[in-house]
């Protein structure tokens, strides 16, 4: 199959997966990081912030889905500074 076959073949599954209550029982640290222009994630930000409030979040400018490839260095300061505390 084709990639665009594929991704609309898992799209509706991975739309409805609920993963909300496996994140509930995190007890770590969590960073989340998503582009600006990143569709999905700007959706998913609620969600993560009525899970768990204290969840650092950070939105990377001008990136989309691929911030290890579209904004690393930006992405790395963050990552660098998370991991330090």
């Amino acid at each position: 199959e084709t990639t665009s076959q594929l991704f609309n073949y898992m799209m509706p599954d991975m739309i409805n997966y609920d993963f909300s209550g496996s994140l509930r029982n995190l007890k770590c640290p969590v960073m989340v990081v998503y582009g600006d222009q990143e569709v999905t994630g700007a959706m998913a930000i609620p969600a993560f912030q009525s899970i768990n409030p204290g969840w650092e979040i950070h939105t990377l400018r001008n990136c989309g889905h691929f911030p290890y490839i579209e904004a690393f260095p930006q992405l790395e300061k963050i990552v660098v500074s998370f991991l330090a505390r």
